[in-house]
């Protein structure tokens, strides 16, 4: 149960500046997701500095420290920052007091079993996703949006290398 709790955390995170490419079908379809539930524990498992993190605050005391996060983030430009700097709150810098911690671990081979977790972003069916994804980015950038390249050309490469 919590192996599978874990993957649905991780199925819904928001990856920010790094997405898995096509989530949001295996998040809105079951068959999908079951058989990526089954890749999933067929991952190896590694050190979680999250789980890490996450430890060592209560649900509010997380809550609170993201909202003085947000708080802290100016409204204009410049606002509450010296030359487009804002400061750290104290919960984001026990924050990077903790991944630091976590990284001496992990250099000591000494991180507990409970900080290590499967990533969906390591099973295969991601793996050739992230693939598919990156051709398909190519192919925007270099024939659709650019006029430097012989279009015809480069999409019968690319859709070789689709094949």
């Amino acid at each position: 149960m919590q192996k599978k709790r874990a993957f649905l955390t991780e199925l819904h995170k928001n990856r920010g500046a790094d997405p898995l490419p096509f989530i949001e079908f295996f998040q809105k379809n079951k068959p999908l997701r079951k058989e990526l539930f089954k890749q999933y524990l067929e991952t190896e498992m590694k050190p979680d500095s999250s789980l890490y993190v996450k430890s060592h605050f209560t649900i509010e005391e997380w809550n609170t420290g993201f909202s003085e996060i947000h708080k802290n983030l100016p409204e204009k430009k410049y606002a509450n920052t010296a030359a487009g700097f804002v400061l750290y709150t104290d919960f984001e810098n026990r924050v990077y007091s903790l991944r630091s911690k976590f990284n001496d671990l992990i250099s000591k081979q000494e991180v507990p079993d409970i900080f290590y977790s499967h990533s969906i972003g390591s099973t295969s069916v991601f793996e050739n996703l992230k693939l598919v994804s990156t051709q398909f980015d190519d192919f925007q950038n270099r024939v659709l949006l650019s006029k430097d390249y012989n279009a015809h050309k480069y999409a019968e490469t690319f859709s070789q290398n689709v094949i």
